[in-house]
């Protein structure tokens, strides 16, 4: 994981902002993806790298691209 771990943090902070963007909480961001909330705040500090599901998950509750996460 320590390879992509530029990227891993460049999604975190993509997915902090855009969540508060649309006015989300962390709690009820994880629970309309039906994740854990700490889960989530390891995601957006860049500590855990989440899985397809949970990409896609986020991109549908925040209603944008997956593709938008992964932006510099």
């Amino acid at each position: 994981m320590e390879k992509y771990s530029h990227q891993v943090e460049i999604f975190g902070r993509n997915l902090r902002r855009l969540r508060k963007e649309k006015g989300l909480s962390q709690q009820a961001l994880a629970d309309e993806c039906e994740i854990d909330r700490v889960t989530l705040t390891r995601i957006e500090n860049g500590k855990y790298g989440a899985g397809l599901h949970i990409i896609y998950a986020l991109a549908a509750a925040l209603k944008i691209k997956a593709k938008e996460l992964f932006e510099e």
